[in-house]
């Protein structure tokens, strides 16, 4: 890998992360590289769910409702925490940072943020979880990849993939 000067990092709601975050981290300090932090908010996820227990009987679509609510709520809070956890850690390793919590998935945006802001190194946090991948969310991140023309690294629920 060569000198590597603005890494952005994505991550997903539905995803462990520590690893991904610590490795991330650990890039930019060794390259005196900034770090773009963005945080999807899969709220597609907690609708999905919701509309599930509402339509099998389990649940009144009040109920139904306020699961959604409080899964969005539990995303959002965790967002909030370990975004102000890495700023932390940035602030202390003297890393130039910035963070966002991007709502409904948008791959697109990241895309663009990508392009726009001169991005020369991604790190992704995605998924294992097929149903939630292929079924749930509206894009493949496969198709995500593909269209980059930056290295990048993908960890899968915290894990380095390997090959």
């Amino acid at each position: 890998m060569g000198k590597v000067t603005k890494i952005m990092l994505i991550l997903f709601s539905m995803a462990q992360m520590s690893k991904s975050i610590d490795y991330s981290l650990k890039l930019a300090s060794e390259n005196e590289a900034s770090l773009d932090v963005k945080f999807i908010i899969e709220e597609k996820i907690p609708r999905t769910l919701s509309s599930l227990v509402m339509y099998t009987g389990f649940l009144g679509e009040k109920m139904g409702e306020d699961i959604e609510k409080t899964l969005l709520e539990e995303y959002y809070n965790r967002a909030r925490k370990v975004l102000t956890e890495i700023k932390k850690r940035a602030k202390e390793s003297d890393i130039d940072y910035d963070t966002e919590i991007v709502k409904n998935g948008s791959l697109t945006y990241c895309y663009q943020e990508i392009k726009n802001n001169n991005i020369d190194y991604l790190i992704i946090n995605y998924t294992r979880d097929r149903f939630i991948s292929e079924q749930v969310l509206d894009y493949y991140l496969e198709d995500f990849l593909s269209d980059l023309e930056i290295p990048y690294e993908l960890f899968y629920d915290g894990s380095k993939k390997m090959g």
